[in-house]
């Protein structure tokens, strides 16, 4: 690919995301019951997106060099980023009124 194509690429992707962040906003603004369930295939989105390509990049990564350190620091760091987002559903009406 081109570098001029993969640069059209690119800015039509991030058209397309200011778009459907629009058409979310408005949509979950009028409606509630639509609102979770955006929320929910949102965050589906992102795991499954940020899964499919970081658990190749691990497990290739492990293959490589002192691979039981390795593995550790990988899953200590998945279950901090766990922790993290558990933290921050059960706690999120906190978070409303700081903001």
């Amino acid at each position: 690919m081109s570098i001029k194509k993969a640069i059209l690429y690119n800015g039509l992707c991030a058209c397309m995301a200011f778009i459907g962040a629009i058409l979310g906003l408005v949509v979950g603004e009028y409606t509630t019951s639509v609102k979770l369930w955006l929320l929910a295939i949102t965050a589906g989105g992102f795991l499954y997106i940020a899964l499919v390509d970081m658990l190749p990049t691990m497990k290739e990564s492990t293959l490589e060099g002192d691979s039981t350190v390795r593995f550790i620091l990988q899953n200590i760091g998945f279950m901090f980023g766990v922790f993290f987002m558990l933290l921050i559903a059960m706690y999120e009406e906190n978070f409303a009124n700081i903001f």
